[in-house]
């Protein structure tokens, strides 16, 4: 019987996106901090941009749904695989729309890009390989 393997270059970015993930669940208490320290000190201000309490919902659920199907993917779970291609692109279009800059709107497209062939690749992997 042989074992499904992902490859490294794949597994790595999953583990960077799932210590990020994991890292955005406190994006509520990162931002409340955020504050204190604008408080504390205020040329740091012209620099930040608070986020709004919908900004905060919408990146702490994005960050735990992504974090649960990286889980799923490295259980070899098919629908894991589609979540995380939902929860990649709807990331990437909301984060083009929240920061509507050229530069941000290249770096989503290719983050976008990045986890289309992840997926990609992952279901042709799970459709191949038998364990």
């Amino acid at each position: 019987m042989e074992k499904r393997k992902r490859g490294i270059l794949i597994t790595i970015i999953l583990v960077i996106q799932g210590i990020f993930s994991f890292l955005g669940l406190s994006t509520y208490f990162n931002e409340q901090r955020m504050q204190q320290i604008l408080k504390d000190q205020p040329t740091f201000a012209q620099f930040y941009t608070p986020l709004t309490p919908m900004q905060i919902v919408i990146s702490t659920i994005l960050s735990l749904i992504t974090l649960v199907a990286i889980i799923g993917i490295f259980m070899w779970k098919k629908k894991a695989i589609y979540v995380y291609l939902a929860a990649g692109v709807i990331n990437g279009i909301y984060g083009a729309i929240a920061d509507f800059t050229a530069i941000a709107i290249i770096g989503y497209i290719i983050q976008i890009g990045i986890c289309v062939l992840i997926s990609k690749t992952l279901l042709k992997k799970l459709e191949t390989n038998i364990e």
